[in-house]
């Protein structure tokens, strides 16, 4: 993939994790989501990442020994009509109170390179 910013938590996201601290819940992951659109500052306070082009399941959730998360998922182009440039990737995750929200979204860096096509 092409440069794309640091994952962003969008308030909910932060939000979910109090919850998680708390004892209230667990955080389970989702989807992870491609847009085309462009999210331009204040990250954390989005709540949708626009018009979705692709969507698939997490299909493994990794702790790194740096105390980070790797999330992973597989995109089929199969049933894709048109090419798009990823500029947004969103991760989702299931909230106990509100259902599924985005967790944090990560924006192409736009400005060291094209977004990916």
């Amino acid at each position: 993939m092409g440069s794309f910013n640091a994952s962003i938590l969008t308030d909910k996201g932060n939000n979910l994790i109090a919850k998680a601290v708390a004892g209230l819940c667990e955080i389970k992951f989702t989807r992870i989501a491609l847009s085309d659109t462009q999210i331009l500052g204040g990250a954390s306070s989005v709540t949708d990442i626009g018009e979705i082009k692709q969507s698939g399941k997490v299909s493994e959730v990794i702790l790194n020994e740096d105390r980070t998360v790797t999330v992973r998922t597989v995109f089929m182009n199969v049933n894709l009509e048109k090419g798009y440039y990823i500029r947004t990737i969103g991760l989702f995750a299931q909230d106990p109170d509100e259902g599924e929200i985005l967790y944090s979204v990560a924006t192409a860096n736009e400005v060291t390179a094209t977004a990916d096509w």
